[in-house]
């Protein structure tokens, strides 16, 4: 495990840490119990089945039982990527320190309980997919408007920065801006935020006068003076004061993420008797449906700096300040934004996502394709277990995202070009990756916490009741079934998804509950008339999908949109709800007439008593006004997002 952990030095600590513990306190029990001398001794095919079945490892947990397979290929992957740069005399000399591979893999899948365990995760799994798939327009709609209102913020600071530097005004500085703010339900409100900017020495010096005590000089405090409190490099505070509505009778909509750093979800409760923020934590876990009260893992993104922090907490105790990571709360939102575009227009993987780099390799411009010439863009990315780099197409507001991403990033380090840093697994060369911060790349556990950062409050609940928390798994999982729903093959499925194991992809395209649900409705619909639409086999499909590539392919303007589907179309015949049709506003009127010819044609139907018919027109009808309605959110978002920010300071000026 020493081996092990020097491998993976590069890799966050705290996780590689967890990692080491869990795999070293099952084993040694495991080692003691069976009096094993070396763990390199070890047949994994025999000992981790009985570990798994419970026939060895008493006192451990079902969850340890059921991970420590996970675990244990886990080190074994890092020593076989290990072995692969070593020649055969060093391979001689280090193998010893290796354990075995699990190579038999069926005896374990055979078991009856594993199998039990691993459907019940199955399904979890396929319950959540439900809750997403059927929000997926919702939830790029939310994702848009919070970018839009972040981004408000982080301009507004800026502009008082450059104002209170210009004009060499005293700090701390009250100032506010105005907004029309779109609400998740589509409420639009007119309000003012009102803030006040400090720098470093202004927070020191007031927490000082109201008796906050600095202990003797140590080093790291002598540091800090000469640098962030230095006259050179002084860093901005932004304290958030209020947020008033301008309308009446209606109330304003203050940031949604104030109740998140209220709740000081990323960094550790207080334990002290007289404190309540670790009830108020476990509330406000329950309230959501998070299921741990530890701290969430942020990268650092999100945080006031580690050299601040007891001034700022002083001040907030003292006198209630709220102070925000302005510049981490703009980045989170964008990493968060563009993981969520990329999992509902592409279903990419997340580690596909993070290799998305500032260079000509990954960052593709198309010209002349479609009609009227226009310009298409497309990511190239290496999906997982291949080594050549694989095409994911994207619309322009996904492209329009990531350009305000890379901005905003090189704005704020002073440069024309993103620094080159390492992958988190460094299965990819280092590069200019725009998902970086402070020189590392973000991990991927990150990527997730900022997800449920940006659409935090959205409330997804599976059929059983159950929050469901979004993951950028979830996200590709909900693509892969709304794909399958339009009786997309499985090939083809695995294609767009740039996945070689079709067992996997199987198993995204089960159907939801649900999907099961409508099914089961439509066995009581006489299908006498059943078109031979519907009676087609999977080989015409097949057929009619090889005559359609190059045909409606990635980026080809079709029926209400823009398709993102690479090189072929899943679902020539049924362009509008396709989970690859990226809805364009300026095509409403295409999806209208769709609409008023099926509402026709469903009285049609009825008078001519075609049941299965009048039903798969009801659906169209259904689908339209879906987009419809995705269209208006889009049109809300762009104009949202075109809104620009005019600060009022305190001395009257602007």
């Amino acid at each position: 495990m020493a081996l092990f952990a020097i491998l993976r030095a590069d890799r966050n600590q705290f996780s590689m840490r967890n990692q080491i513990c869990n795999f070293a306190y099952i084993m040694r029990r495991v080692m003691i119990e069976q009096t094993i001398e070396d763990v390199a001794s070890i047949d994994a095919n025999d000992l981790l089945f009985r570990i798994h079945v419970g026939e060895v490892g008493k006192g451990l947990t079902d969850h340890q039982r059921r991970t420590l397979i996970g675990e244990w290929s886990a080190v074994r992957n890092v020593y076989d990527e290990y072995a692969e740069q070593l020649t055969q005399e060093q391979l001689e000399r280090m193998s010893r320190f290796f354990i075995k591979p699990l190579t038999d893999r069926r005896k374990l899948a055979r078991h009856t309980a594993c199998a039990s365990v691993h459907r019940e995760q199955q399904e979890r799994v396929k319950s959540k997919t439900d809750a997403v798939q059927q929000q997926f327009y919702r939830l790029r709609f939310v994702a848009a408007i919070r970018c839009n209102q972040v981004r408000r913020l982080y301009t507004a600071v800026r502009e008082a920065i450059s104002f209170v530097e210009k004009n060499r005004i005293a700090y701390p500085h009250e100032f506010s801006y105005e907004e029309t703010v779109q609400t998740p339900s589509g409420r639009a409100v007119r309000q003012r935020v009102e803030l006040t900017l400090w720098d470093a020495v202004s927070v020191r010096e007031h927490a000082i006068a109201l008796g906050y005590a600095e202990s003797r000089c140590t080093t790291n405090q002598r540091l800090w003076r000469e640098g962030r409190y230095s006259a050179a490099r002084v860093p901005h505070y932004v304290e958030y004061n209020a947020t008033v509505s301008l309308e009446r009778a209606c109330p304003a909509e203050p940031f949604w993420f104030l109740e998140i750093f209220r709740h000081r979800v990323f960094r550790r409760v207080e334990m002290r008797p007289d404190s309540e923020l670790p009830e108020r934590r476990q509330e406000f876990d329950r309230k959501w449906g998070y299921q741990s009260c530890v701290p969430w893992s942020d990268g650092g993104i999100l945080a006031l700096g580690a050299a601040d922090y007891r001034p700022l907490d002083y001040l907030h105790t003292k006198e209630g300040h709220e102070f925000l990571p302005y510049e981490g709360i703009y980045a989170a939102a964008l990493f968060g934004g563009l993981t969520v575009r990329m999992g509902t227009i592409t279903g990419a993987r997340g580690g596909e996502i993070q290799q998305i780099a500032q260079s000509p390799e990954c960052f593709k411009q198309l010209d002349n394709v479609g009609p009227k010439a226009a310009t298409r863009w497309v990511l190239r990315m290496v999906p997982k277990g291949r080594k050549e780099r694989a095409d994911y197409y994207i619309d322009e507001d996904t492209k329009n995202h990531l350009v305000e991403l890379i901005r905003f990033q090189c704005a704020r380090l002073g440069t024309t070009l993103l620094p080159v840093v390492k992958s988190e697994y460094g299965k990819t060369p280092p590069d200019r990756y725009v998902l970086q911060w402070n020189t590392h790349s973000v991990d991927l556990q990150v990527l997730n916490t900022l997800i449920r950062f940006l659409l935090h409050g959205v409330l997804l609940q599976a059929m059983d009741g159950t929050v469901v928390h979004l993951t950028s798994h979830l996200l590709r999982h909900a693509f892969a079934n709304e794909m399958a729903e339009l009786k997309v093959p499985v090939d083809i499925i695995a294609t767009l998804l740039h996945q070689r194991d079709k067992t996997v992809t199987k198993y995204y395209s089960r159907p939801t509950p649900t999907q099961v649900i409508r099914a089961a409705e439509m066995i009581f619909v006489d299908r006498i008339d059943v078109g031979a639409e519907a009676l087609r086999s999977p080989d015409e499909i097949g057929r009619m999908l090889e005559d359609a590539e190059g045909k409606l392919g990635a980026l080809t303007e079709v029926f209400g949109g823009t398709c993102v589907v690479a090189n072929m179309c899943p679902a020539k015949f049924a362009c509008v709800g396709c989970a690859g049709n990226a809805p364009d506003p300026a095509k409403r009127y295409q999806i209208e007439q769709k609409m008023a010819w099926a509402e026709v044609q469903i009285g049609f139907a009825g008078r001519e008593q075609l049941p299965a018919e009048e039903a798969k027109l009801k659906q169209l009808v259904a689908d339209c006004k879906l987009v419809l309605e995705e269209m208006a959110l889009i049109e809300a978002a762009r104009a949202d997002q075109s809104q620009g920010v005019t600060v009022r300071h305190e001395h009257g000026k602007q």
